[in-house]
């Protein structure tokens, strides 16, 4: 390193032979190796441990800050360099750690296989393509689903219970308005003795009462049963409570205990 201070008058001849060389090689590196006597003014590279140049003033090196319009930043600090280059917050950010808000006037392109928590209400173009739908649901609970298609129903069996309100036994029926209606099953039993003038296979009608009001049913299954022979029988409504039966008469006088039974189903 070069002595700044010289040469003097009184400096050794030797001595102002090599110092030409040795300033030289100060200036040309921008002080390398630090001088002696430096001079107010000199500009010296500081390579380590931060490379950065530095200014002779006042008695000490003083960092210099380059200009924009030198390929500087035009700042000392990194945040007022940001400021000065115009920078984001986004240019502090780690890539693994981005965060975009306000408002984005320009266009973000790229691979977004990364991107998560994506809100589809923001979606204003495109198609989603029908591969991104599972073709399968996931197993979830359905309480809140609405507008079902009974008619896609595929397999497995409604259980009673859903098909409507009340207790779905077995011993009732589900009436149009969806609500399970109890089955009134009456059975009566009359003795009865026909007579007729004359001839076997003669007929004779018998009228008895239901015991119910037939008006109050919407449907209604008749069994009418004989004690004796399996005679045949036909019968018809004659009011609103009472039935008659046609039966065959096989002797002037026949008796017998016939049993009225109907399944009546509540209008």
């Amino acid at each position: 390193m070069a002595n700044w201070s010289l040469p003097t008058v009184s400096s050794p001849y030797q001595d102002i032979a090599t110092l030409p060389r040795d300033l030289a090689i100060d200036a040309g590196t921008l002080f390398l190796n630090e001088p002696s006597n430096p001079i107010d003014g000199m500009i010296k590279l500081v390579r380590s441990p931060v490379k950065k140049f530095q200014e002779r003033g006042g008695g000490m090196w003083n960092d210099v800050v380059l200009g924009i319009e030198g390929g500087g930043t035009g700042a000392a600090t990194p945040a007022d360099a940001r400021v000065n280059l115009q920078l984001g917050t986004i240019a502090t950010q780690n890539a693994n750690n981005v965060n975009i808000s306000g408002s984005v006037s320009g266009t973000i392109s790229g691979n977004g296989v990364g991107l998560t928590s994506l809100d589809a209400s923001s979606l204003s173009t495109g198609t989603i393509p029908d591969a991104r739908f599972p073709s399968t649901l996931p197993a979830l609970n359905g309480s809140n689903l609405t507008s079902l298609n009974g008619s896609n129903i595929a397999s497995g069996t409604v259980p009673p219970a859903r098909l409507g309100s009340g207790s779905s036994i077995s011993t009732k029926f589900l009436r149009g308005d969806s609500t399970w209606q109890d089955i009134s099953v009456i059975t009566s039993v009359h003795q009865i003795s026909v007579g007729v003038s004359s001839g076997s296979n003669a007929q004779a009608e018998v009228t008895f009462n239901t015991g119910v009001t037939l008006s109050d049913y919407t449907r209604a299954w008749f069994v009418i049963g004989f004690a004796i022979d399996e005679l045949g029988s036909a019968w018809r409504i004659v009011n609103n409570t009472q039935m008659a039966v046609t039966v065959a008469v096989n002797t002037p006088q026949d008796s017998w205990g016939i049993t009225f039974r109907g399944w009546l189903i509540q209008a």
